[in-house]
């Protein structure tokens, strides 16, 4: 995959004739369902992004006193555009917080993307970092717990079965570790350009190097904080040669944007002076913010009841497997175990929400039996070419694999492969023969 370039530049605007579609969803953090109160909420209110890990991404929006736009418990900084923007820390000694989310459609082998995103150093910040990357990957990537990545390469074995190899992740755009970003006045962009290698539908923004490999330098406000913690605001995937489409513009402005920048921060006129304590002006009317509060409190308990219901539903759905699951632990030459509530998109690898609690299930088997091994087959119907049907059976058996790697399923302890159409269980001349012969299924290799 090639590396281009990557660029440090204070903001400035440019217009082209040609304009290409932002790929990143909700690339302003504008959409929103709560607003936000209060920190490290393990609940995300963005629409479309993700929190990869155990480390909770903040929310700033202008719509909070506590966690709001400009004025926050961590900093002062206005949003690059619209109202809102995230925070991540990108460096402590014991957790990490990356932001991730899916693109509005895979990337294309060949073509040449660029990634931009603009950051800005906390004021509460102890230290400073420089790498801070974006990784794009054809899964997502997801750890239980809030330390550095690992991503898994795929490696075939002698007998034709595959393995996971696990590794450090390495991102498509970088910021060489040695170019601090210091500045907690003006966002600063980051860009760069690479060349795709085809089917990436998730980009995952953080610091994907471990401690030792990240240097630090001291905050210029010398915060109290004893991480890097950064803002995020912009986030753009396009075609190269072209402009994205213009993001989110503001449309509650607070009453202090129209100051300049001395005039909003003292610390912006000398950066070695304390910040002098100040009674923030409302954002907006006391009384709109009560009955914001109110309406946030009942979209939360709606969605507490949303989250409730798919859970006992999960389960619910997983008993049956489950027991096909126990049998075959105690019995590892038996038949394979069809995993019946496995569902995927059509001509795709992409494992269906619904799917989770069939997956879940056979996670806590492998978790609860730690030398338990297993092989996980894929199969299709005879629809496609047999090349095809072969490659989509693998691609779906080694989604599973990555699966149960991200919940802490050591991948040495599977294998996978993919057989197309080549091993039916009913003929491929009715529907409901084609769906049973689209399937895959699970054998217990070693108690």
């Amino acid at each position: 995959m090639a590396k281009n370039y990557i660029l440090i530049a204070a903001l400035t605007l440019s217009f082209t004739a040609a304009q290409a579609q932002n790929l990143v969803p909700n690339p302003s953090f504008e959409a929103h369902t709560v607003c936000p109160k209060e920190l490290g909420k393990r609940q995300l209110y963005i629409e479309n992004w993700i929190q990869p890990t155990a480390g909770s991404i903040d929310y700033f929006h202008r719509c909070s006193n506590t966690c709001g736009v400009p004025d926050n418990v961590v900093g002062y900084q206005e949003a690059l555009s619209g109202d809102a923007y995230i925070g991540l820390t990108v460096y402590h000694e014991r957790y990490r917080v990356y932001a991730q989310a899916p693109l509005k459609s895979p990337l294309v082998a060949g073509k040449t993307y660029t990634v931009e995103y603009n950051l800005c150093l906390a004021e509460n910040s102890k230290y400073a970092i420089g790498n801070i990357s974006a990784y794009f990957s054809v899964d997502k990537i997801t750890g239980l717990v809030e330390t550095v990545f690992e991503c898994y390469e795929s490696v075939k074995s002698p007998e034709g079965d595959f393995k996971l190899v696990p590794g450090p992740c390495r991102p498509q755009v970088n910021n060489p570790a040695e170019s601090f970003l210091k500045d907690n006045k003006m966002w600063k962009k980051l860009s760069g350009t690479f060349t795709a290698k085809g089917g990436e539908k998730y980009i995952t923004i953080g610091n994907f190097a471990g401690n030792t490999k990240t240097p630090t330098t001291a905050s210029p406000s010398i915060g109290k904080g004893l991480y890097a913690y950064y803002f995020v605001d912009d986030v753009a995937v396009y075609e190269s040669g072209k402009t994205p489409e213009p993001f989110f513009t503001a449309t509650n402005i607070s009453p202090v944007a129209g100051l300049n920048q001395a005039q909003k921060n003292p610390a912006w006129k000398e950066a070695e002076a304390p910040k002098p304590l100040a009674v923030a002006e409302p954002l907006i009317d006391p009384l709109s913010i009560k009955q914001m509060l109110d309406e946030s409190e009942i979209d939360k308990k709606i969605q507490e009841v949303r989250q409730k219901l798919n859970e006992l539903k999960a389960i619910n759905e997983a008993l049956t497997q489950q027991k096909a699951m126990v049998q075959a632990k105690a019995q590892p030459d038996a038949k394979p175990t069809v995993m019946v509530h496995l569902y995927f998109g059509k001509n795709s690898a992409e494992i269906l929400p619904k799917s989770e609690g069939e997956l879940i299930t056979l996670v806590n088997l492998m978790n609860n039996n730690p030398t338990m091994q297993i092989r996980i087959d894929g199969h299709t119907d005879e629809s496609g070419t047999e090349d095809s049907n072969k490659k989509l059976s693998l691609q779906r058996a080694q989604a599973v694999v990555n699966f149960l790697a991200m919940f802490d399923v050591d991948p040495t302890r599977m294998t996978y492969n993919g057989f197309g159409s080549s091993k039916p269980l009913a003929k491929n001349d009715t529907e409901e023969g084609r769906k049973l012969n689209r399937r895959v299924e699970f054998t217990v290799t070693k108690k």
